[in-house]
Parts: structure tokens; C-alpha cells; sequence
């Protein structure tokens, strides 16, 4: 038995799929939404993919028929998804071969290979074993707790460790895979990517100010956070700080009188005055000496302890200048920062890292 090749998933790879390019195309759009709640149009998939390949697989005739092997559709449906953040972009592809890609992380030691080799030779036994007593007593989901054990109690956390490895490769090529209809989220609603960007609705199901699909999007597209719906950087900004704790409200969006947001330590300290008063600046231009200033004033009337200027930019040296000479307590979260914030907030633990 070749334990490199310990269980396979999906159809034969010496296969070939025959498409019509639009039923292709539809296809993956589908499957893609299904596993990852995102709508996207197909100039999205185009880009995701890349309008070269497209070129090349489609041809300049869309009622052809082309065949694909399950390999291609594979690369295809997985740019999809890294597209759409669903998996992260410094991520290899999810595979169905377990033991590849952990080979390749511990060939050049001898010693934990021969470890690996031993934990992954228990990989099917466990899964024979977990099945068997699933169907026998109709569950639908199978425990790793004896694999896990049994690693453990012959290879310490070495073993410990490695089980992990696997199990998680296993469950995250179940809920990437487009073989099967396990997903990571049984999503109650479809969402238009380009909502993030044309929207100022802040609605959802997943998240308090900004749905968590749209977050992790850009944390695969940081490049995009400056051309986001300004209503949506209001609520990236306020998700943030609601996921590290405090009390946030969001401001009308409108004839808030410049106050974009307000922060409190908790719910409880609502009553006083807030702990931050927040400026958001979603522009390509530098923040000016005028809205630091303007902030500054906003934070003395509602009697806050300090200002936040959040932006899609950068600060000027002038506005930073103005700050400290005048004694502003006032930070600045430009475009560095936010990025970290993006990717702080992002799905954990998704990819074969």
C-alpha cells in the first residue's frame, strides 16, 4: 500500500469532464456559493481565475464543448474560492491526498518523517473503524478522538501534533472540496460581493457591522479596502473593536454631526461619555491638519478620553505634527493597520498551512 496515496477522494483523475463552457461556468458558480454564501458575477470568477486561462480553456466560442480533467476543474473551483477568501491566498490547494503535502513538511528529518509514516499508516484503520460504527448506528459524523489518542500514547505530542495535522487537512478538504456538500457554514442567506463596494447596508447574519464573508475577502484583497462603500468601512471599523470587546455604536452615517463612531470599555460604560471617539477616512488622499483638529474638538465636547483617525491612507506629517505639538490625544489607524485588522479578523483557522 502506497501511504502517501492513503485516501482519495472526488473521481478518477485519469478522468475527463466534457462541459459547455456557459454550463461550466454556471456550475462553478453554484458550487462556489453554496460553499462559500458569496454571489459572484462572472467578470468576479474571471478575475479570480485569470482572464488569460479563461482565454485559453474557453476559446472565443461559448457554445463549444470542451473537456477538463477533475484536476483543472479542481484549479478552477480553488481559485475560486482563494478569490473569495474562503481560503486563504498564501495557502497551497486543498488536496485529497493527505500524506503529500505532509511528506513534503517533514522528508528532510529522518526522524519525525519516520513518526509521520507511522501516524498516517493508522489513518485508514480509524477511518474503516469510525465508519463501520456510524452506519452501524446511523450518525452521521465520526469522532477523531481514538486517532488521536492512539498517536499520542505511542509518539507523545510528536504524535499529538501530527494527528492534528491530518484530521484538519481532512475536515478542510471536506469543506472546500466541490465532490461532496460539507461547507464550513450551513448559510441561511446568498450575499453580492459587490455589495461590499456599491451598498451602505450593514445587515447581517455573521458579524455585528460587517459580515464576516466580506472580511474575509479582503483579507485575501487588501488592495481593495480603499475602494470599499464607505458605509462598509464604518462597519470594518466598528466590527474590529466589537470583536476585541468594548461597546461600539456606529453613528447614523449621515448628519451624524462628523462623529463616525463611539467606543466604550464595555456595554455598561455606555452611559459616560466614550473612552474613543473614531473619524473614519476612507480616501486616497492623505488626513489633513483640518479633521485632526475637527476630531479633537468632537472629543472635548463629548468629554472622551481620546480620538481614533481611521483611514484607507495615511496621516500627513503636518496633521501628526499639529497633534503632538498641541497636546491631542489622538492615534492614528492608516493603512498598515488596518490590514492587520483585516487579517486579525478573518476566519480562523481555514488552509493547509
Amino acid at each position: 500500500m502506497n501511504w502517501l496515496k492513503i485516501i482519495s477522494f472526488g473521481v478518477d483523475i485519469m478522468a475527463g469532464i466534457w462541459f459547455n463552457p456557459r454550463i461550466l461556468i454556471n456550475e462553478l458558480s453554484e458550487i462556489s456559493g453554496y460553499k462559500t454564501g458569496l454571489c459572484l458575477t462572472f467578470k468576479e470568477m474571471q478575475s479570480f481565475i485569470g482572464t488569460d486561462e479563461i482565454s485559453t480553456l474557453f476559446g472565443n466560442n461559448l457554445n463549444s464543448v470542451i473537456r477538463i480533467r477533475p484536476e483543472e476543474y479542481e484549479t478552477l473551483y480553488f481559485r475560486i474560492l482563494r478569490g473569495s477568501g474562503y481560503i486563504p491566498s498564501n495557502t497551497i490547494d486543498p488536496s485529497p491526498y493527505i500524506g503529500i503535502p505532509l511528506y513534503s513538511k517533514y522528508k528532510n528529518d529522518p526522524q519525525k518523517l519516520a513518526v509521520f509514516k507511522e501516524v498516517i499508516s493508522i489513518f485508514p484503520v480509524w477511518l474503516k473503524r469510525e465508519t463501520d460504527s456510524a452506519i452501524k448506528c446511523g450518525n452521521k459524523t465520526i469522532s477523531p478522538e481514538w486517532f488521536i489518542t492512539e498517536n499520542r500514547t505511542k509518539h507523545g505530542n510528536l504524535g499529538l501534533n501530527m494527528s492534528l495535522e491530518v484530521v484538519n487537512h481532512l475536515i478542510n478538504y471536506q469543506e472546500t472540496s466541490p465532490w461532496n456538500s460539507v461547507r464550513r457554514v450551513n448559510w441561511v442567506d446568498t450575499i453580492d460581493l459587490k455589495d461590499l463596494f456599491h451598498s451602505e447596508s450593514l445587515d447581517t447574519f455573521y458579524g455585528s457591522f460587517l459580515d464576516q464573508r466580506y472580511i474575509d475577502y479582503l483579507s485575501n484583497h487588501l488592495d481593495d479596502i480603499g475602494s470599499i462603500n464607505w458605509r462598509k468601512f464604518e462597519g470594518l471599523t466598528c466590527e474590529y473593536f466589537w470583536k476585541q470587546g468594548y461597546h461600539v455604536q456606529i453613528g447614523s452615517g449621515r448628519n451624524d454631526g462628523g462623529i463616525d463612531v463611539r467606543i466604550w470599555k464595555s456595554n455598561k460604560d455606555k452611559e459616560n461619555p466614550p473612552l474613543i471617539i473614531v473619524q473614519c477616512k476612507r480616501q486616497k488622499s492623505k488626513v489633513e491638519k483640518v479633521v485632526v483638529k475637527a476630531l479633537w474638538a468632537d472629543v472635548n465636547y463629548e468629554k472622551a478620553e481620546s480620538g481614533l483617525v481611521v483611514t484607507s491612507s495615511g496621516v500627513s506629517d503636518g496633521a501628526k505634527t499639529d497633534c503632538s505639538a498641541r497636546g491631542y490625544n489622538i492615534s492614528f489607524a492608516e493603512r498598515k493597520t488596518l490590514d492587520k485588522w483585516v487579517k486579525e479578523m478573518r476566519t480562523p483557522y481555514t488552509g493547509n498551512y
